[in-house]
């Protein structure tokens, strides 16, 4: 109602028509985002277990044994669930980090003026007692209020 009152609609409707396409694109790259770490989910323990067993074949003048390689498998299936926590912790976190970063654009905002806000067309008048009536959030003159009565079907009873 308030900005159709003031004719600001075109104003508001380019603007949001602004944020939209921004928030589109963030978007589209969470979801990319989203996508690689699923899939970096799945392929963590594989790489890892690969990544050090080369390292091993590399760097160890001795051959890799059965026991070991063994050995080093069930050490990483034990780790998988820890490794596959990864990526959810890297989503979690960004996540966090992107409210942290609106939560302080909007304490960063200016405040607002009390002339900024709108003005009454006429100052109305002031009574003898208190503040300005423009400035009371109600007056009630010679007023009768009462809660409406409403009678309780099927109350339960106290018995002894």
């Amino acid at each position: 109602r308030l900005l159709k009152f003031f004719s600001w609609e075109g104003a508001f409707y380019d603007r949001v028509c602004d944020v939209r396409k921004r928030e589109i694109g963030e978007l589209r790259q969470s979801m990319y985002s989203r996508v690689m770490n699923a899939a970096m989910a799945f392929s963590w323990p594989v790489l890892v277990t690969l990544t050090t067993f080369a390292t091993h074949t590399m760097i160890s003048p001795e051959p890799l044994t059965v026991s070991q390689a063994f050995t080093t498998v069930a050490m990483f299936n034990v780790a998988r669930f820890a490794l596959g926590s990864v990526p959810n912790t890297v989503r979690n976190m960004s996540e966090a980090v992107i409210a942290c970063r609106r939560i302080q654009n909007l304490l960063l905002l200016p405040e607002i003026e009390d002339k900024d806000l709108p003005q009454p067309l006429v100052d109305p008048p002031t009574d003898k007692q208190g503040p300005p009536v423009s400035e009371r959030l109600l007056v009630a003159k010679n007023a009768s209020l009462q809660w409406q009565i409403v009678k309780a079907y099927n109350t339960p009873t106290a018995t002894t």
